[in-house]
């Protein structure tokens, strides 16, 4: 259920990244294309929930299971931001490094990029998740059920 919440959270981020990418003077200039950008943000996704994936297992652990086996299981588990976006600033940094990209200017498009993901991706877990998600991260349980009345007749169900 966590993938569908990112897929238009990483839509957004895709949206946001060819904006800003596509009439850059520094990238025309340096030879780098929006498709480009985009491959490396494919690349950055699958490192990012690789990365994501191992620190939630690494500060959550499971006793008396098998992690390592855990790790590779669908249902359990879920994933870290933190180690999401640790294993995207090293990837991203290692990949401006080879191709000798301009790393501040490719870090600012893509940091922007992910603030405007970012929300996206919180209100849909709102959505999706909503009495799970509001509980775990607020732990304010009166005003969450207001927030889900809230919703529930903005939606009319």
């Amino acid at each position: 259920m966590q993938i569908i919440i990112l897929i238009p959270a990483f839509l957004a981020f895709l949206y946001t990244l060819y904006k800003l990418v596509k009439d850059d003077y520094i990238f025309i200039r340096k030879n780098v294309s929006a498709e480009s950008m985009f491959d490396t943000s494919f690349i950055l996704a699958v490192v990012s929930i690789f990365t994501s994936r191992i620190l939630y297992f690494l500060f959550n652990p499971i006793p008396h299971k098998n992690n390592i086996i855990l790790f590779f299981t669908a249902g359990q588990g879920g994933f870290s931001l933190l180690g999401a976006v640790v294993g995207a600033m090293i990837a991203l940094y290692a990949i401006g490094r080879y191709k000798k990209w301009p790393i501040g200017r490719l870090f600012d498009f893509f940091a922007l990029a992910f603030s405007v993901a970012l929300p996206v991706g919180l209100l849909c877990t709102a959505v999706f998740l909503r009495d799970y998600a509001l509980c775990l991260h607020l732990g304010n349980v009166d005003g969450i059920n207001n927030s889900i009345k809230a919703i529930d007749e903005v939606l009319g169900q």
